[in-house]
């Protein structure tokens, strides 16, 4: 049962179900598109993309500089 209540196999209401998992997994495969997008582009500007910078180095601003 969907929280909007769009499917809901308890009644059988299960018409849509398709449509829904296609919408769904076209919009996670644009999200995904638009994430990396976002990470190639900071990338190509020389800025820091990963969570954690490596050992010995910090970020400051989406830099990485050696630690002193």
């Amino acid at each position: 049962m969907c929280l909007d209540n769009s499917i809901n196999t308890l009644t059988g209401n299960v018409q849509n179900f398709g449509l829904f998992a296609w919408l769904y997994e076209n919009e996670s495969a644009n999200s995904s598109r638009r994430n990396k997008q976002a990470k190639r582009v900071k990338a190509q500007r020389g800025l820091f993309v990963g969570s954690n910078p490596p050992y010995g180095y910090l970020s400051e601003e989406g830099i990485l500089k050696v630690k002193k």
